[in-house]
């Protein structure tokens, strides 16, 4: 039986969050790479991150629906 969409997103949400490779992508990476820049460069970066990061995985939400759809 399918999960309903609370859960699915509960589950997404957990798994994402308590994975430690993106974890330490987040503070070693990204976080390393804002110590270069000051001020409203830095807040242009994090907002650049997060736009990005909101961008792929919207793209990834929809690979995963048109892929289910070619899988009925």
């Amino acid at each position: 039986q399918p999960l309903s969409a609370k859960k699915q997103i509960s589950f997404a949400a957990s798994v994402s969050l308590l994975n430690p490779h993106a974890l330490i992508d987040a503070i070693g990476v990204i976080g390393t790479n804002s110590l270069h820049f000051d001020g409203s460069a830095r807040l242009a970066f994090t907002l650049a991150c997060i736009l990005i990061s909101g961008i792929w995985f919207f793209g990834i939400a929809v690979a995963g629906h048109f892929l289910h759809r070619l899988d009925k």
